[in-house]
């Protein structure tokens, strides 16, 4: 059964995340093996053949005639290259879509620090250097499947190590943020759904286009104020962040947006 934790964040609310278990992560980890196995032989395969085939009979067969100069060239423009893609794939795609990679996103998972924000830079690479041990022995995952077997987070080593959290991005959403503003009943504005406002606005990025949307509108619709549903999605979220932004602020005036 995966477990939840509750963490204070920077603007002071509580919040329910919950934790991926070993079938989220086993799951996202055969998807993302899978993507960086074909991109890496998509990358070797035909620079291999070039390399040892096409320069045989090519002007630069006849500049590069020593051995030694292929081994380099091989090792610098075929391998290197493959192993960079590969080791580095979770990594640089964890940095550039914030704690996620196209595995995580399809089982719905992301990877967060322990105090519930986006993971930073030191933490993410700390916790990828980590997954060489965790793989132990042979790219098996033993040690990080043990280390995630014994501990109520279902953290691996990495995760350990890096003071990082996987969790379930939807259901933290929809049972974090949503059931708070959904216990705030009252129509004027509470410093409770200020903090609200301040973690949606802090979070606005990190959220699904269709979450944030929902849960914008239904703490606008308590505050009495526009949600804006006849406009298209991309203007709309433009849109419901100002007034979140304005809540924030302490304005309390209905300005209309051109």
């Amino acid at each position: 059964m995966d477990e939840t934790i509750r963490v204070t964040s920077a603007g002071g609310v509580e919040l329910d995340y919950e934790v991926a278990g070993l079938g989220g992560r086993s799951f996202a980890f055969i998807i993302d093996w899978h993507i960086r196995i074909i991109l890496a032989l998509a990358w070797f395969l035909p620079l291999n053949f070039l390399v040892f085939n096409s320069f045989d009979s090519s002007v630069i067969a006849e500049l590069i005639d020593d051995s030694k100069t292929m081994a380099m060239l091989f090792v610098f423009l075929v391998m290197l290259p493959t192993f960079v893609i590969y080791f580095l794939y979770h990594p640089i795609l964890e940095l550039m879509m914030s704690g996620r990679t196209p595995g995580k996103r399809m089982a719905g998972v992301r990877v967060i620090s322990k105090d519930g924000g986006t993971a930073p830079a030191g933490a993410i690479l700390a916790r990828n250097v980590f997954r060489l041990i965790d793989s132990f022995p042979g790219g098996l995952y033993f040690l990080g499947i043990m280390a995630a077997m014994f501990n109520k987070k279902n953290l691996r080593l990495g995760d350990l190590a890096a003071g990082t959290v996987l969790i379930y991005e939807e259901k933290t959403d929809k049972r974090g943020i949503a059931q708070l503003i959904a216990g705030e009943q009252t129509s004027s504005l509470s410093t409770r759904q200020r903090e609200l406002a301040i973690e949606l606005s802090e979070r606005w990025k990190q959220l699904q286009s269709v979450t944030r949307i929902e849960l914008a509108s239904r703490l606008l619709e308590q505050l009495g104020r526009e949600t804006y549903p006849e406009e298209k999605r991309t203007r709309r979220e433009k849109l419901l962040l100002a007034e979140v932004q304005q809540v924030i602020s302490g304005d309390q005036g209905a300005d209309s947006h051109g």
